[in-house]
């Protein structure tokens, strides 16, 4: 079970879906921001499309993505929320923290992460939390 972007986009962000993720997703190098492509990541994990999440993925992070444990992860999960604490886009490297709040098994739960982005060959991919 996913969220539905009603008025407004997934990820909060108070644009429509079509002016804001879907731009990103659509095209990841369109990501100016690590808050943007954290916001889409954001909204692709509401859509269930994991293909994207591992696309924007590097690193450590892309090593230890596994599709088939992700899929069971995702499938139960409606995700209810995103809140970006702070966010750091420097030359090659970013930051962003944020809560997400979703529901799992009829349990309303929250996950605070501290992640990190890097830019390679002019595109922003999640590599690690810090």
């Amino acid at each position: 079970m996913t969220v539905l972007a009603l008025n407004g986009c997934y990820c909060g962000s108070g644009k429509t879906y079509a002016q804001c993720c879907a731009v990103i997703i659509a095209d990841s190098s369109k990501a100016e921001t690590v808050e943007q492509l954290m916001r889409s990541r954001y909204s692709a994990y509401a859509q269930g499309d994991l293909a994207y999440i591992k696309k924007t993925m590097a690193g450590n992070a892309l090593k230890e993505f596994q599709t088939q444990k992700q899929q069971g992860w995702q499938q139960p999960t409606e995700w209810l929320g995103l809140v970006v604490h702070s966010s750091k886009t420097l030359k090659k490297k970013g930051y962003v923290e944020f809560t997400v709040t979703y529901r799992r098994e009829g349990q309303k739960r929250t996950m605070r992460e501290h992640s990190e982005f890097k830019k390679i060959d002019g595109k922003w991919f999640y590599v690690d939390r810090v």
